[in-house]
């Protein structure tokens, strides 16, 4: 279960999201909302499709993405430091956990009541 949330996110990023941050460039100001909104969506139809999905499964969703970070820190040209950008880009990071998290376990309880109401 773990390992197809992981493979899921891994699709995620590149195949949905790689491209679009292409598409939107990475400045854009559509990026982040549309990337919280697609981890909670996938959040949603994982927690819904998985047996015994929990909240603890969007950490799996997202978990490739903080495997790339140390590579993006190491690889990527160094930029000058706006704190109130990156303060913002952090809560931005934590708002997509926590869509995903949210995610999985809207999911999971949709399929539980359907399970009960049959």
């Amino acid at each position: 279960m773990r390992l197809k949330a992981f493979v899921a996110g891994v699709v995620l990023n590149l195949f949905v999201l790689g491209p679009l941050v292409l598409l939107l460039d990475s400045e854009s100001s559509l990026v982040m909302p549309a990337m919280i909104i697609t981890y909670g969506i996938s959040g949603v139809i994982l927690g819904y499709l998985l047996v015994n999905a929990d909240w603890r499964l969007g950490l799996w969703l997202v978990a490739f993405s903080f495997l790339m970070l140390p590579f993006h820190i190491l690889f990527a040209d160094p930029v000058n430091w706006d704190w109130n950008r990156e303060l913002k880009g952090l809560l931005a990071h934590a708002l997509i956990v926590v869509a995903a998290c949210l995610g999985t376990e809207i999911g999971a309880i949709i399929k539980r009541n359907r399970l009960k109401s049959r």
